[in-house]
């Protein structure tokens, strides 16, 4: 019961003191805990449409009929996405590597158990520390964008990345109007979806350089415990014990700003903005 609901939160709390690397030979337990912490970071307004739908698919009733919005549709393909993509990546890179010891089935489920619960549940079923530095980094990406929004899971969230991309292919294109999904988006949207992206790059780098200023650890595991502070995620490569004080409380205060949001921090340290009634003249500054 405690691993099921600290892996349907995304918590990653195990009462063994290894996570879950005793359990990654019970296929059973470990398929559970994937799928709990996968729906976990889906958003429970988008549980709650896909329980809707196969409702009515079981009972005949309005179940052809009923459409996932523009919201749902973003959640759960760029959450497959990612959990595809992420799977292959990481048996690519650590087939003859860190999974070299197990064996072909051994290997894709410990792959897609690492690609899901870097999503910000935490749990692990080996030692991260034989992974290859191109995983690593893999996993720092995979943690930064987190889950959904309204789910237990942290990060930036999936739909500020696909909001984000989509701006970046309308600008490239040099369309002024960002579409997604077949339907235009707001653009107080993009810019909200902009503002918790680059917000939590800078929170990211500017945590990075105080950890590299107070601690004399490696650069990328250093890297791999502010990603994973700041997306709530619990996963560490052994740094954590090695923290000194001023250390623990740059950590401390990335879990803090990562459980509450850049745009939430922001939108509660300035607040509400109204626009001004006076416009000025429009100025124009070369790019690139």
């Amino acid at each position: 019961v405690f691993h099921a609901v600290s892996a349907f939160c995304n918590a990653g709390f195990s009462t063994y003191g290894d996570s879950l690397v005793g359990l990654a030979e019970r296929p059973l337990v470990m398929t559970a805990v994937s799928v709990l912490l996968i729906v976990g970071g889906l958003g429970f307004g988008v549980v709650g449409q896909v329980l809707a739908w196969l409702r009515g698919r079981w009972l005949g009733r309005h179940g052809r009929d009923f459409r996932l919005g523009l919201h749902g549709r973003t959640v759960l393909a760029v959450s497959a996405l990612l959990l595809v993509a992420g799977t292959a990546a990481l048996l690519a890179l650590e087939w003859n590597r860190g999974l070299a010891e197990y064996g072909p089935l051994a290997r894709l489920g410990h792959a897609f158990f690492q690609s899901a619960t870097c999503r910000t549940a935490g749990f692990n079923s080996m030692d991260l520390n034989l992974l290859s530095p191109a995983s690593l980094l893999l996993m720092i990406i995979l943690m930064f964008i987190g889950g959904a929004p309204g789910s237990t899971a942290g990060g930036v969230k999936v739909t500020a990345v696909a909001i984000v991309w989509a701006n970046l292919r309308s600008i490239s294109r040099g369309l002024t109007r960002v579409r997604l999904g077949r339907r235009e988006l707001d653009p107080v949207h993009v810019q909200r979806a902009m503002l918790v992206l680059t917000g939590g790059l800078v929170v990211a780098v500017l945590a990075l350089f105080a950890l590299l200023v107070t601690e004399r650890q490696p650069f990328l595991a250093t890297a791999f415990e502010v990603f994973s502070a700041l997306g709530t995620v619990g996963l560490t490569l052994g740094l954590t014990p090695l923290l000194s004080p001023a250390g623990r409380i740059v950590v401390i205060i990335l879990m803090f700003i990562g459980r509450l949001g850049p745009l939430t921090l922001a939108s509660s340290l300035t607040g509400s903005g109204r626009e001004p009634r006076v416009r000025l003249p429009r100025g124009r500054i070369l790019i690139g």
